[in-house]
């Protein structure tokens, strides 16, 4: 299993590239959950997305993570992203499963998908001991998604100036 070639019954998911940032770029047009992620929309769409992508390839090069792109099989589109991404939070290194999806692809259980492809990949091949998300604390959407990834809340905190739920999922 290679962290850069995983993949779902509907999704390829690989590592992010600047050809992406056209696509990517519409996550963030009629988002209104942006500011849940600790974003400001005071930039282009695709100057956000160019930004979002490139903060991805130090984590591939120097952890061999990062977000990857989730693209959907039939139509070749970017549906969104997952991935794990080292943090570090209230003083101590965690290993967070992120994911995001674009707003025309909310509701159809792709985040869950994605995230239980990463989840066992962590579990079967990462040496950490647990993973977590950290999560707005008014994301209901993000919290059903780690709910579902058999995570369990274990503390409210601030991250990134925003008020956050940590979830969490013993791996050992």
């Amino acid at each position: 299993m290679d962290y850069f070639n995983l993949s779902t019954a509907r999704l390829n998911l690989r590592p992010m590239g600047k050809e992406d940032i056209n696509s990517w770029a519409e996550f963030f047009e009629n988002n209104n959950s942006l500011h849940f992620l600790g974003i400001e929309a005071c930039k282009t769409h695709k100057e956000m997305a160019e930004e979002w992508i490139e903060k991805q390839f130090p984590r591939y090069e120097n952890e061999n993570l990062g977000l990857l792109a989730g693209i959907d099989k039939e139509t070749g589109d970017i549906v969104g992203v997952c991935g794990i991404i080292p943090r570090e939070i209230d003083g101590k290194k965690e290993y967070e499963l992120a994911y995001s999806v674009k707003p025309k692809y909310w509701q159809k259980g792709y985040a869950t998908e994605m995230t239980a492809c990463v989840k066992a990949y962590a579990k079967d091949k990462l040496n950490i001991d647990r993973i977590i998300s950290i999560i707005h604390v008014e994301n209901n959407a993000s919290k059903k998604v780690a709910l579902k990834n058999g995570m369990e809340s274990t503390k409210k905190t601030t991250y990134l100036n925003m008020p956050v739920e940590v979830f969490a999922l013993g791996l050992k």
